[in-house]
C-alpha cells in the first residue's frame, strides 16, 4: 500500500514538472519568435508571464532582461539581465526548455556590457557563452543564425496567411466593406491593452 502511495506520489511530480516545461517550453518559443520579428516588447511580456509561473528558471528572467533592453526600457532590462546573472554560472542546470538560448542571451549580454564599460560582467557573459554553446552549436555559426531569422519570419508569414488569406473569398468582401468580422477591428487594440496592464504589473 505504502509502495502504491510513493508511485502515485512520484507519478504526481512527474505530471506537474512536465507541466512546468511545457509552459517554458511554449514561452520560450513564442518569445524567441517575437524576438527574431524584432517584436522585443511583446517577447518580454511572454518570459515576464513565464518566469512569474517558473520562478526559479533563471533564463526566463535573463531573456525576459535582454528583450526589455532592445524595447528601449533598460532600466528593468539592467535590472533583470544582472539579477539572472548572480544565479546562472558554470554549474548552473538549465531546463531542457530554455537550454537552448541561453548561449545566445550571454552573447547578446556581451556585448551590451562591453558597450556600456562593465567589463566585470562582460567577461562573465563570454566565459559563460562557451559553456553554453553546446545546447546551441548555430549560436556561433552567424550564417545559421541568419537562417533561423529567416525561417521564424517565414512562420509569421504563414500565420498570417492562415488567419487571412488574401483569396479568400470571405476576405475579399471584407476588403470591399461588404462584410464585418465582429471584433475584428479591436484585435490589436485589445492586444495593446493587455500588453500595457502586464507591464503596469511591475
Amino acid at each position: 500500500m505504502a509502495f502504491k502511495n510513493v508511485t502515485s506520489l512520484i507519478s504526481a511530480i512527474l505530471c506537474i514538472n512536465n507541466f512546468f516545461n511545457s509552459i517554458a517550453d511554449t514561452s520560450n518559443k513564442l518569445g524567441q519568435h517575437f524576438f527574431l520579428m524584432e517584436q522585443p516588447r511583446k517577447a518580454a511580456i511572454e518570459y515576464k508571464n513565464a518566469f512569474k509561473a517558473l520562478p526559479n528558471d533563471y533564463v526566463l528572467l535573463l531573456w525576459q532582461g535582454i528583450c526589455e533592453i532592445k524595447s528601449l526600457n533598460a532600466v528593468e532590462g539592467d535590472k533583470n539581465v544582472k539579477e539572472a546573472l548572480k544565479h546562472i554560472d558554470e554549474n548552473y542546470k538549465p531546463s531542457k526548455a530554455t537550454a537552448g538560448v541561453l548561449a545566445h542571451g550571454m552573447l547578446i549580454l556581451e556585448e551590451y556590457f562591453t558597450q556600456n564599460g562593465d567589463s566585470e560582467n562582460a567577461a562573465k557573459a563570454k566565459k559563460l557563452v562557451a559553456v553554453f554553446k553546446k545546447d546551441d552549436p548555430d549560436e556561433l555559426d552567424k550564417k545559421k543564425m541568419e537562417e533561423r531569422k529567416e525561417k521564424a519570419k517565414e512562420k509569421d508569414k504563414i500565420m498570417k496567411k492562415f488567419y487571412s488569406d488574401e483569396d479568400d473569398e470571405d476576405n475579399a468582401e471584407i476588403k470591399k466593406g461588404k462584410v464585418r468580422v465582429a471584433g475584428a477591428e479591436d484585435a490589436d487594440k485589445k492586444l495593446d491593452e493587455l500588453e500595457k496592464a502586464a507591464e503596469d504589473e511591475n
